[in-house]
């Protein structure tokens, strides 16, 4: 078993006044030392997490100053490994091959015409997810993730088989 953590899809981000993530220079770092000061007002951090807090008198100035005009931090998702999570769950080998075994079960086609083109192969993905009540083809993608069901462009299934289709 690996001792290596698991890496989360948060991160901290700073917040303005408003509850707005802040355009700051350096939010991130901001950020960072903010929750460091935070932690370590429960309790001292030692180790690495110490090299967290602000050193210098000016680093000190200027967090206790946004603090005072209402920043805080919060932790968000990381959008783009969720985009990511997303397009390989689309193109997973287990996902691609049980729609292709639907299709070719309900239209019918024979062996030698399993070549069906993806334009029809992609409305027909669109077609089930956009109808009304479960079916297989929804429950086979929700197991894989439960954003591609609301994935209902046949183009955005094209692009994917298309990208696959180039690895």
């Amino acid at each position: 078993m690996s001792n290596v953590t698991p890496t989360t899809d948060k991160h901290l981000v700073l917040v303005g006044p408003k509850g707005r993530r802040a355009g700051l220079e350096g939010g991130w770092k901001v950020a960072l030392q903010m929750a460091a000061l935070e932690s370590h007002a429960k309790q001292p951090l030692k180790g690495i997490a110490s090299l967290l807090i602000p050193r210098t008198q000016k680093e000190k100035k200027r967090i206790t100053n946004l603090i005072a005009r209402g920043y805080s931090f919060k932790e968000v998702s990381r959008r783009e490994t969720i985009r990511k999570s997303i397009r390989k769950a689309a193109i997973s080998d287990s996902l691609v091959a049980q729609l292709l075994n639907f299709y070719w079960e309900e239209t019918g086609l024979k062996h030698r015409y399993r070549s069906a083109l993806k334009r029809e192969f992609t409305l027909w993905v669109t077609k089930k997810l956009s109808e009304l009540g479960p079916n297989r083809v929804k429950s086979v993608v929700g197991r894989a993730h439960t954003e591609l069901l609301n994935r209902t462009s046949s183009d955005w299934w094209k692009k994917q088989l298309n990208q696959r289709l180039r690895k």
